[in-house]
């Protein structure tokens, strides 16, 4: 830590809105650092992957960025992504600009060290959502100067995702999606305002 450069940060640019430039406005009150965990919980079909993918689209072009999850089918994935032109997932040899990993568990073997690895999501039997803690610490002991989002499921008027505050423990961020409404649960390594608690609202516009 003595040689350590406390500006080694990672420029992570949040979701926000590409037609009249709204945005979450904790972004620039955050510190994003290497190997930080973020964990988004989210009710079904409200938002996560929508969430997701909209880090892809603007991180893709500052990162090597990792895609990996459940239900990333090509058709389904390429209808998706065809409504968000604000960027070319394309490089010019041709070449998606990221990596997507159909993956269904043992996510700490595929982690890309130095990548942003996003994860969705984690799906657990109702009896080991318990272990979700012991998931995200393997996730986390695979990175170096990347970092991982992992997505969660989130019962209607929980807090918290799969495995409660199993799924909190070693999150630097934690932010709670229910329908509409951003919820900042955690955010370890702020300055100026604080948004801790802070609750946002927003819309999923174009699908």
């Amino acid at each position: 830590w003595v040689n350590a450069s406390p500006l080694s940060t990672i420029d992570i640019t949040l979701p926000y809105g590409v037609r009249d430039g709204t945005k979450f406005d904790f972004e620039n009150n955050i510190t994003v650092s290497p190997g930080d965990i973020i964990v988004l919980a989210g009710v079904s079909n409200m938002g996560k992957t929508a969430f997701i993918l909209n880090l892809l689209w603007n991180n893709m072009d500052k990162y090597p960025c990792t895609l990996m999850g459940n239900e990333y089918y090509p058709a389904k994935f390429k209808r998706r992504v065809g409504n968000m032109d604000w960027a070319n997932p394309i490089n010019p040899s041709g070449i998606p600009k990221f990596e997507l990993i159909e993956r269904h568990d043992d996510w700490k073997a595929i982690i890309r060290p130095n990548n942003i690895n996003l994860i969705d999501w984690i799906n657990l039997p109702g009896d080991q959502t318990y272990l979700i803690g012991k998931i995200i610490e393997g996730i986390q002991s695979q990175l170096k100067d990347g970092i991982a989002v992992v997505s969660l499921q989130k019962s209607v008027g929980k807090e918290l995702g799969v495995g409660g505050g199993f799924s909190q423990h070693l999150a630097s961020y934690y932010f709670a999606i229910d329908f509409e409404k951003l919820t900042v649960m955690k955010a370890k390594e702020w300055k100026g305002t604080n948004p801790n608690g802070k609750v946002y609202g927003f819309q999923i516009v174009d699908g």
